[in-house]
């Protein structure tokens, strides 16, 4: 292709800024850069390129604003084409091109899904209160590490979509999320503890396995808090009173199907501050302190205590984003 450069940038420098209209497109010769998007004033990393890969590659070809930024985190070397100039002698391009469009048309649609899940948290963020709380970054943050977590796996076993090696999903997750609010060990480990991910083997060979039923699950019950604007983070003592209700309940039988339901027999007081746990449910539409009543079925019982204790494991490890 005529017109192509040898360009030479220093670390930290910007080659493509978001938004912006330029056509050009980059191919690493020396080096790495970071595609990252500008989400709430944080650089949330998309991906990492190194020598051989190609960046700037869909406003080449469609002229349309860039759709994320490109800095160089690495001295750099890298061949510019540009695409105004170009246009005319795509046709004219070399067999050995096909090999190259398949993967440029394979990063447009892994960068589109991953844009994709920072505009869904822009939409969410929006239906929020206009201050930000621990508890709306702990939903917020939690469903994008999930949105992604499921774009990842999937990236890494496309064929299957079953098993991965843990390692390298962890390290692509760890790449990929950039600084996180979430403590990435600590949402692994509860994804284990809750049945959304099960690993197997040793040592390098260990693998992942992902059950996209389950996290999708828990997808909905993040979304409802969202919509509802109440991002519930009960106390320990209240998941507790939660737990002691879904024994009770089940060691009858029972499903509840059409609440309030009184709970005749039920006795709580062996439970260390119940009164306090009555007080937050009763305020939260759970339970009904005076009438004894359970609120919700049994469906919405067991979903707010997994999805509590999961909520919960990250109220004391919220990570600070310059």
């Amino acid at each position: 292709m005529a017109n192509n450069k040898l360009m030479k940038y220093e670390t930290g420098e910007i080659l493509i800024k978001e938004n912006d209209m330029s056509r050009k497109m980059f191919i690493i010769k020396k080096g790495k850069v970071r595609v990252y998007k500008t989400y709430f004033d944080r650089k949330v990393t998309l991906a990492v390129l190194g020598a051989g890969e190609i960046f700037g590659e869909l406003s080449f070809f469609d002229a349309e604003p860039r759709s994320a930024s490109v800095e160089a985190v690495t001295p750099l070397e890298v061949v510019v084409f540009d695409g105004n100039e170009a246009k005319s002698e795509i046709e004219k391009l070399p067999g050995w091109v096909t090999s190259v469009f398949k993967s440029v048309f394979y990063r447009f649609r892994e960068l589109d899904n991953k844009i994709t899940v920072l505009q869904s948290m822009h939409d969410f963020q929006k239906n929020t209160q206009s201050r930000d709380t621990p508890s709306q970054t702990i939903y917020v943050e939690l469903l994008r590490l999930n949105k992604l977590f499921e774009i990842v796996f999937k990236d890494l076993d496309w064929q299957t979509h079953s098993h991965v090696n843990y390692k390298q999903l962890y390290k692509k997750m760890e790449e990929l999320s950039g600084k996180n609010y979430l403590n990435l060990r600590v949402y692994f480990r509860v994804l284990g503890e809750h049945n959304m991910l099960k690993t197997q083997g040793s040592g390098e060979d260990v693998t992942a396995e992902i059950f996209f039923e389950r996290l999708n699950q828990m997808n909905d019950y993040l979304n409802s808090e969202i919509d509802k604007g109440r991002f519930l983070i009960l106390s320990h003592t209240s998941v507790a009173f939660l737990r002691a209700l879904i024994g009770w309940v089940d060691s009858r039988g029972k499903s509840i199907k059409r609440p309030p339901v009184m709970l005749d027999g039920f006795s709580y007081d062996h439970i260390p501050l119940y009164k306090e746990a009555l007080v937050e449910l009763s305020k939260n539409g759970i339970f009904d302190q005076k009438e004894s009543n359970l609120l919700i079925t049994s469906e919405e019982l067991h979903d707010h205590y997994i999805y509590q204790s999961i909520v919960k494991a990250f109220d004391h490890t919220i990570m600070h984003i310059d």
